[in-house]
């Protein structure tokens, strides 16, 4: 495992301006200019300084990192493959299989990790195969596999991996910090990846799962324009004002609502017009 720390010369208990006053001295020290006879080199070394540098200033990244950095140093995962294939078949060989993945994961051995997964989930009799891990290493694996899905555009994947983890906030309390990004990942999935590549019908069945989750009035108010938008789409009118009505409610000076109100407007007569005005 990659200890960005250590690629950022700094402490594990530096500040955020500790941390952006080493970076910026590095880049400027392997910048690929100034290393012209090693310009891939110092490329790959700018790159994975970066990398360090984004996670370590990401509060939510970093203390996902940390947790995963200390697992490794204290070498808790050292005996993973070692004991893989000298344990029993059944349950207790998919623990130690499923951690192996947990481990090449950490390790940034995503296509073995990946492959493995397959493997796993092939032989295994049940439904989810990481169900042997204990609840910590579940979420880590679960995680780590979806932002992979994610990076790789296989976003059914990855958000089905992420609302797995999400519907075990409420029986752990650990990885709390964790929850928020996840709930922010599911979101943008479906409302930017998902539904906007969607027929209208199939794009609202996303929009409906994203309210399924715990949003702030303001994110409920989006969601429920963007289901007007699609009804209106498929020249539903009264249904389009209805969920357009409910958006007004929960955030009265809500954004982006002219090309929706205008179009709702010139369909019913003025005096009948279902469209509640706010402000």
């Amino acid at each position: 495992m990659v200890n960005y720390y250590e690629v950022l010369e700094v402490g594990r208990k530096a500040n955020a301006e500790e941390i952006r006053h080493s970076f910026r001295s590095l880049v400027k020290k392997y910048h690929p200019d100034r290393n012209g006879s090693n310009k891939e080199w110092a490329e790959t070394k700018v790159k994975l300084i970066l990398q360090a540098y984004k996670t370590l200033t990401n509060s939510t990244q970093r203390m996902f990192y940390d947790r995963l950095l200390q697992n490794y140093l204290s070498q808790e995962h050292i005996c993973f493959r070692r004991n893989i294939y000298k344990s029993a078949s059944g349950g207790f060989d998919y623990r130690y299989r499923a951690r192996a993945i947990l481990f090449d994961l950490v390790n940034r051995n995503v296509k073995k990790a990946l492959e493995d997964y397959d493997h796993l989930k092939n032989d295994c009799s049940e439904s989810d195969p990481l169900i042997y891990m204990t609840l910590n290493e579940y979420i880590d694996c679960k995680f780590l596999l979806a932002e992979e899905y994610e990076k790789q555009g296989e976003f059914q994947k990855a958000v089905e991996f992420y609302e797995q983890i999400y519907s075990k906030k409420d029986v752990t309390a650990t990885r709390r910090y964790l929850f928020d990004e996840i709930k922010d990942r599911i979101r943008n999935i479906y409302c930017h990846q998902l539904a906007r590549s969607s027929l209208p019908q199939e794009a609202i069945n996303y929009y409906k799962k994203v309210l399924k989750l715990t949003l702030s009035r303001h994110e409920m108010a989006f969601t429920y324009k963007k289901i007007a938008e699609c009804y209106l789409t498929m020249n539903d009118y009264t249904t389009a004002a209805k969920y357009l009505n409910v958006a007004l409610a929960l955030k009265p000076q809500l954004k982006g609502i002219q090309r929706i109100s205008k179009k709702l407007n010139q369909h019913f007569a003025v005096t009948d017009c279902p469209i509640e005005q706010k402000g």
